[in-house]
């Protein structure tokens, strides 16, 4: 073989092994685009799955919420109407109760000295068993004998009995049976009860100052108060 043949066929190797380098590099280039096109193209699907699961699970929590909240509203009007017929209860119950209370107070009170020494401290139980702002007991002549330790106004409450009196006298004049009880309501919304009792031919009065609970007092609360002022005043 000439050297010129030699050459030629060296040539025709070399060639054919650079176009299959050539073209090895070429499909390896390809295979990689592909493979980054099909990475991206995964990452967008899965990005898409994920917007979609997302919300699917707010739409399915926002039907969710609305279920719940369409089953709680009949709860929350039956809860709204119970605790207002519970409040109507509680206004008609309230003034039984408040009486009862009072009552009871009134009826308990201890036992003390069985003379006219223990007027005033019967007169400070009894305010403190109400809840009285004053109470004040008085003669016919309209003079305080004994009034709780708060009240400030014994003199004027004696001297409005006194006139209580007058007008209790005067009142069977007209045929009408005599009072034993008058109850003044002023304009600071307290209420005066002002009770006449006797002990043998002397008259008392027993006067009564309430703020927190006037609707409440009524004469008849004081029946065993009465009694044992009595007990004490016939000493």
């Amino acid at each position: 073989m000439s050297l010129w043949a030699l050459a030629f066929a060296l040539a025709a190797a070399l060639t054919l092994f650079a176009s299959g380098y050539l073209f090895g590099v070429r499909r390896d280039r390809q295979a990689r685009e592909a493979l980054r096109r099909q990475l991206a193209e995964q990452a967008q699907a899965e990005g898409s799955l994920r917007d979609q699961a997302t919300q699917l699970a707010q739409h399915q929590q926002q039907q969710l919420q609305q279920s719940l909240e369409a089953l709680l509203e009949p709860l929350r009007a039956q809860e709204q109407k119970n605790e207002e017929a519970v409040r109507a209860m509680l206004t008609l119950v309230r003034p039984v109760m408040e009486k009862d209370r009072l009552s009871q107070g009134l009826q308990q009170l201890p036992q003390l000295s069985d003379s006219r020494s223990g007027l005033r401290e019967l007169v400070e139980r009894l305010a403190e068993r109400g809840g009285f702002a004053s109470v004040v007991l008085s003669d016919e002549a309209g003079l305080p004998m004994a009034c709780n330790k708060t009240c400030s106004t014994a003199e004027t409450l004696a001297g409005t009995s006194s006139l209580l009196l007058i007008l209790a006298d005067r009142v069977p004049r007209h045929g009408a049976a005599s009072p034993h009880s008058f109850v003044l309501h002023d304009e600071a919304g307290q209420v005066t009860l002002h009770r006449i009792f006797k002990v043998g031919s002397q008259r008392y009065l027993l006067s009564i100052v309430s703020n927190s609970a006037p609707d409440f007092v009524q004469p008849e609360l004081f029946d065993t108060p009465i009694a044992r002022l009595r007990t004490l005043l016939s000493t």
